[in-house]
């Protein structure tokens, strides 16, 4: 009998750590071990991220009050779930007013004067069998969810949404994410012609000290040869990922703000016991 075709699920999430830390990775997907409490960065990024996709739903009529009372609705239930102890408790306050300031002012004075496009779907799920090097369909589903897909002046485009401290964009045109993502949209019949970057800035606007611009838009191409390498780069990385028996650290000045585990890490370097960090910090996914 003929053995049924199993998939094997890789995601820009996955890529990403790998390639940051195999360390992070073997903690984050071998062990599937989940922080019991986000990073504060996370925090603030997913509730925007979230208010963002319920402004654009293209089945209703963007509405800036609704949004912004969903965003309250959603920091309120995270409060809630989370059940932080008080001096977190005081930074989600604080991190949820500025996500609120950000907010409104991109529903009330951005968004009404910037948006000439047409949303196609928003929270997109994307999936597609990576191409093995003999141009035939390997057994790997590479897929993820874009914030959404837009018509622009006769374009398809990805529509990303970032929070950032600074508008510094000079990375976006190395952005692998997001090349990955149009690869498989094209892959799936929707002739994605570039992305269209909404980067929204970490601070008040309504602050007597903050200097605009607050909210910065930039469209990024991918031709076809750029997306073709992305296709055979994805490839050799699942191959890389999946052949992989020695989970090396990778340690930069990053751990300290960007790893979720590093101090689980540090206690297993030096010989501790490391089953209390894991029992009180996290959980199985």
């Amino acid at each position: 009998m003929r053995r049924k075709w199993q998939p094997v699920h890789l995601r820009n999430s996955q890529r990403s750590c790998f390639k940051d830390c195999r360390k992070k990775y073997y903690y984050a997907y071998i062990l599937k071990l989940e922080p019991k409490v986000p990073s504060r960065k996370l925090h603030l990024g997913t509730l925007v991220h979230e208010a963002l996709a319920y402004y654009y739903t293209p089945r209703k009529t963007p509405n800036k009050e609704e949004a912004l009372i969903f965003y309250n609705q959603r920091a309120q239930e995270e409060l809630i779930r989370l059940q932080l102890p008080q001096e977190m408790y005081q930074e989600f306050e604080k991190d949820k007013e500025l996500g609120y300031n950000m907010l409104k002012y991109y529903f009330e004075e951005f968004a009404p004067a910037n948006d000439d496009f047409k949303v196609l779907s928003i929270e997109q799920e994307v999936s597609a069998r990576i191409k093995t090097p003999k141009n035939t369909s390997s057994h790997i589903l590479f897929g993820g969810r874009v914030d959404g897909i837009i018509q622009h002046r006769g374009q398809n485009l990805i529509f990303e949404h970032k929070t950032a401290a600074s508008l510094d964009t000079n990375n976006l045109i190395l952005d692998e994410q997001m090349s990955a993502y149009m690869w498989v949209c094209n892959q799936m019949g929707y002739q994605i012609d570039g992305i269209l970057y909404n980067i929204i800035r970490k601070v008040n606007p309504y602050s007597p000290r903050s200097k605009p611009p607050y909210v910065y838009r930039e469209i990024i191409y991918r031709n076809h040869l750029e997306l073709e390498n992305q296709g055979r780069q994805l490839y050799q990385e699942a191959q890389d990922i999946r052949s992989c028996k020695n989970f090396y650290r990778n340690p930069s000045r990053d751990c300290n703000w960007k790893c979720a585990y590093r101090n689980l890490c540090m206690a297993e370097i030096d010989g501790s016991d490391i089953q209390y960090l894991v029992e009180a910090n996290f959980v199985k996914k």
